[in-house]
C-alpha cells in the first residue's frame, strides 16, 4: 500500500514509467493471478477480497462479477451516483469514468481478489499506468463526483449492507469497521 497489481491479462506496455522507478516512488509492483490488467491500489479505496465458495452461491465467475459489480452500483445509489457496468470491461463506471476495478481468480470454486472502490483516492497514482489496460479510461473517485468529503466507514457500511443483499447472505464481523 500503495501498491499496482498486474492481473493474468495485463501488459507490462501498461506501465508509464519503467518498474524501477515506480518501486523507486514508493509503489510496490506485483504480478498476480487475478483476472485483469494494471490497477492501483492505494488510501481512500475501499478493497473488498471475498473468499467464497462459489457452489454455495450457485454462481459461475461472470454472475459472480456481475454480482460483485451490482454491490458496488447500489452502495453508489446510495449517495445519488448512478452508476453502471461495461461488457467487455469488469468494473463500475459512472459519467463513462471508471470508479471501481474488479478482478478475481476462482481455483475449485473458491474466489480470490476481488473489488477497489475509489472513494478518496488520489487519482494521480493513476497516471501511473494505462489503468485496465484502456488507453482513454478517466479514473474518479466518489468524492470527485460529489465534490464532498465522504466518510469511508459509512461506504464500508453501505458495502457491507449491499453485499449481503445482493449475495442474500450474512456477513462474519471479525476485526474491522463492518
Amino acid at each position: 500500500y500503495p501498491v499496482i497489481t498486474n492481473g493474468r491479462f495485463g501488459s507490462d506496455d501498461n506501465y508509464l514509467l519503467p518498474v524501477k522507478q515506480i518501486e523507486d516512488s514508493g509503489v510496490e509492483v506485483y504480478n498476480t493471478d487475478r483476472g485483469g490488467d494494471l490497477t492501483f491500489h492505494g488510501p481512500g479505496q475501499l478493497v473488498s477480497y471475498p473468499i467464497i465458495n462459489l457452489r454455495d452461491f450457485n454462481l459461475g465467475a461472470k454472475a459472480y462479477i456481475n454480482s460483485l459489480e451490482q454491490v458496488i452500483i447500489n452502495s453508489l445509489g446510495e449517495y445519488g451516483i448512478t452508476s453502471d457496468r461495461r461488457e467487455a470491461y469488469p468494473g463500475v463506471w459512472t459519467n463513462g469514468q471508471k470508479i471501481a476495478s474488479i478482478g478475481v481468480a476462482v481455483k475449485n470454486g473458491i474466489t480470490v481478489h476481488g473489488s477497489a472502490l475509489n472513494v478518496s483516492t488520489d487519482l494521480n497514482s493513476f497516471s501511473l499506468i494505462v489503468p485496465c489496460g484502456i488507453s482513454d479510461v478517466v479514473v474518479t473517485s466518489m468524492e470527485k463526483v460529489l465534490g464532498t468529503q465522504v466518510s469511508m466507514d459509512e461506504v464500508i457500511k453501505s458495502y457491507a449492507k449491499n453485499f449481503e443483499s445482493v449475495f442474500n447472505t450474512t456477513l462474519i464481523k471479525e476485526n474491522g469497521p463492518v
